[in-house]
C-alpha cells in the first residue's frame, strides 16, 4: 500500500468528511430554471451550491493527501521508495548531522494534522471563500481574522520567508495550489524543527516543533492547548500509518 493511500485512510479514520456546512460543493442540477429548495448562489463560484457530500468531502480529501505527499516528496527530495532524487537539494534544515530528520511519512502525515486543527479541511478554507470577519454570500469564511490563507493558514506577515508566490497562489481546488500551500507549510516545519533541535534538545522533537510552528518564538510552550492538540493528533496518525505501513508488508 502507497503512503498516500495509506495516510488518507487513517485521515478518514481521524476526521469526518461532510460534517461542516461550511463546505460546500456545486449543485449541478440545479438552474435558474429550476432552482433547488436546499441550494443557495454562490457569487464565487456563479453557481448554485448546497452543503458538501461526504462522498465529495472523501474525494476532496484525497486530492489534499496526495498534496502532502507529493510536497514531502519535494522538500525531502526523495522518490516514492525513500530514495534520495538526483540532482536534488532538500530545503534547508531538513537535513541534521545524522542525515535527514525526517520521513516521508512524518512530514507529510505531521502537515496534514496540523492542516486538520488549523482549518478542519473545510472547502471554503482551502479555496479562500469568505473570511472570518465577513461571510461571503454562500456562507464561506475561509480566510482567517488575520487574511490568513490555505489549509494551513499561513499569516501573511511570514509567508514570503517560505514561498516565492503570493498568498493568493496558495488557495484552490487545483493541485499546484494545493501542492504550494503544504509546500510551504512544511518549509515552516522544517525550519521549527532545526531550529529547537539545537535550542530546546530536550523537549521532544514533535512537541517542540508543533509549539514553534503555532507560535513563532517557542518550543516548548502549550499556546492554550494549541501545541497538545497538534501533537496528539499527529502522535495518534502516526502511528496508524506506521502500523499499516507494516501490516502491508507483512
Amino acid at each position: 500500500m502507497s503512503l498516500t493511500s495509506t495516510l488518507l485512510t487513517v485521515l478518514l479514520t481521524q476526521t469526518s468528511p461532510g460534517g461542516t456546512s461550511y463546505s460546500v460543493e456545486i449543485a449541478k442540477d440545479c438552474t435558474s430554471v429550476a432552482p433547488c429548495p436546499d441550494a443557495r448562489w454562490s457569487t464565487f463560484y456563479r453557481a448554485w451550491v448546497r452543503r458538501e457530500s461526504r462522498a465529495t468531502a472523501e474525494a476532496r480529501f484525497g486530492e489534499i493527501v496526495n498534496a502532502a505527499v507529493d510536497a514531502a516528496s519535494d522538500i525531502l527530495c526523495l522518490d516514492e521508495h525513500d530514495r534520495p532524487r538526483a540532482n536534488c537539494t532538500p530545503y534547508a534544515g531538513a537535513v541534521g548531522k545524522r542525515g535527514l530528520r525526517w520521513t516521508r511519512a512524518e512530514l507529510s502525515t505531521m502537515t496534514t494534522a496540523v492542516a486538520v486543527i488549523e482549518s478542519g479541511l473545510r472547502e471554503d478554507v482551502q479555496v479562500g471563500r469568505g473570511s472570518a470577519k465577513k461571510a461571503s454570500d454562500d456562507g464561506g469564511r475561509g480566510r482567517g481574522p488575520g487574511r490568513e490563507a490555505c489549509l494551513l493558514q499561513v499569516h501573511p506577515v511570514i509567508y514570503q520567508r517560505f514561498t516565492n508566490g503570493s498568498l493568493e497562489s496558495l488557495m484552490g481546488r487545483n493541485p499546484q495550489a494545493l501542492r504550494e500551500c503544504f509546500r510551504t507549510g512544511m518549509r515552516m516545519l522544517v525550519t521549527a524543527r532545526a531550529y529547537c533541535a539545537s535550542q530546546a534538545p530536550k523537549v521532544p522533537w514533535d512537541w517542540a516543533t508543533s509549539a514553534m510552528y503555532v507560535s513563532g518564538t517557542s518550543c516548548s510552550t502549550a499556546n492554550g492547548g494549541k501545541t497538545g492538540a497538534r501533537t496528539h493528533l499527529y502522535r495518534r496518525m502516526i502511528e496508524a500509518v506506521r502500523q499499516r505501513s507494516r501490516a502491508s508488508k507483512s
